[in-house]
């Protein structure tokens, strides 16, 4: 895949200090060589000695405060929309389905909120 470490910088410090306050252990953080193809970014592995952050080469290219806080808008739309959203409660799949979405929508706008808050 092209992965190497993240090099040290702003984007690391930023990085290591998001997690550092949402308690998240981890190996390190790598960075995915699609030649700029793909954004994207991804978490391997259950335990912390064996965990990785993988970024792609472009997930971050160009991002500033002002992408961060459309990002964090648009995340707190969806969290709302998907607290709006009751399924049966019957419908155990569906309720589990719902929590694990609004969880991954609060982590997403909290790490945005902690990089935002160091720029």
């Amino acid at each position: 895949m092209g992965l190497k470490p993240l090099p040290a910088g702003l984007l690391r410090d930023r990085l290591e200090a998001a997690a550092r306050s949402l308690h998240f252990r981890y190996s390190d953080i790598l960075i995915w060589n699609t030649r700029s193809t793909i954004a994207n970014a991804m978490v391997t592995g259950m335990i912390p000695w064996i965990r990785y952050i993988i970024v792609s080469d472009r997930t971050f290219r160009g991002y500033g405060p002002k992408n961060f806080a459309e990002f964090s808008q648009e995340a707190g739309r969806l969290l709302t929309e998907t607290r709006s959203n009751q399924p049966a409660v019957s419908d155990t799949e569906a309720i589990q389905k719902r929590h694990r979405r609004m969880q991954r929508l609060q982590q997403a706008l909290t790490i945005a909120g902690h990089v935002q808050s160091r720029s």
